[in-house]
């Protein structure tokens, strides 16, 4: 098996917002769709103008989502995957501790917010409550708690797949290398997969809409 031999820049912390910006679960950020989901599926009950700007609203935020996730794939892969394109970048190096404390204690919280959303609905409450005042003492949704327990399980599931790779990773022999090296025995950067490429499938799906298209 092999990995990239790059460890100068730790990317997890990048990865975790990426996580949580995307809406995916178990971090805060599919807590937050979620309940924006629950708040549209509401107005469905109206009739009239209001469902159908809910269900607009609705498919607008699935596939927001959906481009942010292959944003920032498209991200992870060019910038923490593959071999350096030029000297300033393979002398590019992590920055202090310090510096990095910041992310991780944001990493954290988007943790615990997505494995305990309950406990941060006060929160929620206060902040919707300076728009309307009558929603100070709104009661929090009731698949709330068990959304937190869907996450929980899923974090649980998701460490005991990792462990479970790194495990037979172990096992069978790891050696660092490129991650994409294209068959050949001695790749260059030149050989490994750029942004274009990592978005070329996505512009071709929105060619009809982009400026370029319709300049």
């Amino acid at each position: 098996m092999e990995v990239v031999a790059d460890d100068a820049v730790d990317g997890r912390p990048f990865c975790a917002g990426a996580v949580a910006i995307s809406g995916l679960p178990p971090l805060n950020g599919f807590v937050s769709e979620w309940l924006v989901f629950l708040g549209l599926f509401d107005a469905l009950n109206a009739s009239g103008s209001p469902a159908l700007a809910a269900v607009i609203a609705a498919l607008s935020l699935a596939v927001t989502g959906a481009l942010a996730l292959a944003c920032f794939i498209k991200v992870c892969g060019v910038v923490f995957l593959g071999a350096p394109r030029n000297e300033p970048a393979r002398l590019a190096h992590e920055c202090g501790e310090l510096m990095r404390a910041p992310m991780i204690a944001l990493a954290f919280v988007c943790v615990a917010i997505g494995l305990v959303p309950t406990l941060f609905w006060p929160a929620v409450a206060q902040a919707a409550a300076e728009w309307n005042p009558a929603w100070h003492e709104a009661i929090a949704p009731v698949s709330l708690p068990a959304l937190g327990v869907f996450h929980l399980g899923f974090a649980v599931c998701a460490l005991a797949a990792a462990g479970w790779l790194w495990h037979l990773a172990q096992k069978q022999g790891l050696r660092r290398a490129l991650t994409w090296d294209c068959g050949y025995a001695a790749p260059t950067a030149r050989m490994q997969y750029t942004a274009g490429s990592f978005a070329g499938i996505i512009g071709e799906w929105f060619s009809g809409i982009s400026p370029a298209k319709a300049a």
